[in-house]
């Protein structure tokens, strides 16, 4: 973001602009903080705030970071009216369509009567996703659905925040 003076005019002193940060990325957490007050140094013209974006390994879409004038400390500088708010989206780097869900047999020899089987859906290893993921499955084997064993149902869900 780029917050500016009128073509051509500067200050001689250093004026303060207060600001505040919304939209759908978490300041400090997806981007680092960004402070709620930014300077334009005296004889300049603009001051930048940066959105210097931090990885995370959470499937959560694009989030986007906007910033909103509020005011300044200098009485002969005020806020325009309608250009005083800005976007900047981050994409997201773990929604690319590779990512894929897995299966495993965490224990995977049962005995009658008392030792259970196991699988465990998984996504790819220290990913998470912001939203439950519903995953449909299919079963099959020898062994028969309800009767062997206690039913299994057709989805799985892997819940908010986790990956499995």
């Amino acid at each position: 973001f780029t917050v500016s003076l009128p073509t051509d005019v500067t200050s001689t002193t250093a004026t303060e602009v207060t600001i505040t940060v919304t939209g759908t990325a978490d300041n400090g957490v997806d981007y680092t903080t960004i402070p709620v007050t930014v300077t334009i140094p005296a004889d300049s013209n603009s001051a930048l705030i940066p959105v210097e974006v931090l990885d995370d390994l959470e499937l959560e879409g694009d989030e986007t970071v906007i910033v909103t004038l509020v005011s300044t400390n200098n009485p002969s500088i005020g806020i325009h009216a309608t250009e005083n708010e800005a976007t900047v989206t981050i994409g997201d780097n773990e929604d690319n369509g590779d990512l894929v869900v897995s299966i495993e047999a965490t224990t995977p020899n049962a005995n009658e009567p008392d030792v259970d089987g196991a699988f465990t859906v998984s996504l790819p290893t220290d990913v998470t996703s912001t939203t439950a993921t519903e995953v449909t499955i299919t079963v099959t084997g020898t062994a028969d659905n309800g009767v062997d064993y206690t039913t299994i149902p057709v989805t799985v869900t892997i819940p908010a925040d986790s990956n499995s």
